[in-house]
């Protein structure tokens, strides 16, 4: 049960396709939002637009759901709130009470810690859930503020549902860098484009891509235009699936050297190993999950967002290097085919269910 699934984008969305995918049981979605129903998924508002609380509705959406494919032996939600305080009242109106699983992305338990109220609200869900899923060990230590037995905690990592083939580790020119996000303040694309005219001066011939829309599109041009930058940086904005293989097959590197933000962080970073998948390293930061998802001088490298000095080196060193940028793009690859495919980070739960 979920706010995000596909066709919704982002990283969420993407990580429950894969781990739904990797999981040896029958599973029945119910996905809020306006999407075609299809063989186990059933898109319905789970947010109401008119009564108060909004999610209320969603309660009744899971009663109407337990009576029509029911009964479940397991309830496993993403987004702690407001889909956890869902199932707990329904809980309530139904005889039928399924064990309860949480699966936790590292903001949605970040934020709350700010409230009372809600820390309140997501211990009570998290309490009463039997297992806890984590996607990264970083996530994971969000979660000693909330007082949660490491016993029912867990980590399952992002997957990927396919790996694209015959990749090409030698690109031409010319020389790409690239960033695929929302376009967020905590992304650190501005740290990219601070570091761009050092790159520029050593390495002419590079073009930095960004691909992705957001609040933060006019600053981000506004800045690359104050630098002198503008005639190097290609704001793509949304791109579709076949535009995102386009460029992920020309990028020489991927850069996004996320950082914290008023509590808001990087649990993870699916969309690094979707460039790894492509055979291309990447410069990330040193903060959240993200040092997961990038092995240090070895999938990519670890650059502090702050120091632009150092990030313009790293960048520096990887596009004018071919013979280490493909190493490291060949060791990403056969990271991800190793450890982040669905049969393999889904395993753990797998166990679980085992155990039933």
């Amino acid at each position: 049960m979920t706010l995000e699934f596909p066709p919704f984008p982002g990283g969420v969305a993407n990580y429950l396709a894969g781990f739904i995918s990797g999981i040896s049981a029958d599973v029945h979605c119910l996905v809020s939002g306006d999407g075609e129903d299809e063989q186990g998924v059933t898109y319905t508002r789970l947010l109401s637009r008119f009564l108060w609380p909004r999610w209320l509705r969603g309660v009744f959406a899971i009663l109407k759901s337990i009576k029509k494919e029911g009964p479940f032996d397991v309830i496993v939600i993403s987004h702690v709130l407001p889909v956890g305080l869902m199932v707990l009242c329904a809980s309530l109106l139904s005889s039928h009470v399924p064990r309860l699983v949480t699966i936790c992305h590292g903001l949605d338990i970040a934020t709350p810690r700010a409230s009372a109220w809600k820390r309140f609200l997501v211990t009570r869900v998290l309490r009463k859930s039997e297992l806890v899923i984590c996607n990264s060990e970083y996530t994971k230590s969000i979660l000693q503020a909330y007082g949660i037995s490491d016993e029912k905690v867990v980590v399952v990592y992002p997957s990927l549902l396919a790996l694209p083939e015959q990749v090409s580790f030698e690109r031409g020119v010319p020389l790409m860098l690239l960033t695929i996000a929302r376009l967020i303040p905590r992304k650190g694309i501005d740290s990219v484009l601070l570091a761009l005219p050092a790159v520029v001066k050593q390495v002419p011939q590079v073009k930095y891509v960004i691909a992705g829309s957001g609040p933060d599109l006019l600053r981000l041009k506004k800045l690359a235009f104050s630098l002198g930058m503008d005639r190097y940086v290609w704001f793509a904005q949304e791109v579709d699936v076949n535009r995102k293989d386009s460029l992920l097959r020309s990028a020489h590197v991927f850069v996004m050297p996320a950082r914290s933000q008023q509590g808001d962080v990087e649990g993870f970073g699916m969309v690094f190993l979707e460039a790894a998948a492509y055979g291309v390293p990447s410069v990330t930061s040193t903060e959240g999950g993200v040092v997961e998802a990038v092995e240090h001088e070895q999938s990519g490298v670890h650059v502090d967002s702050t120091n632009i000095e150092r990030l313009s080196h790293v960048l520096i060193t990887l596009l004018e290097q071919q013979e280490m940028r493909v190493a490291m793009g060949k060791y990403a690859r056969e990271r991800v085919e190793q450890k982040f495919t669905p049969s393999v980070t889904v395993k753990v739960f797998n166990d679980y269910l085992d155990t039933l």
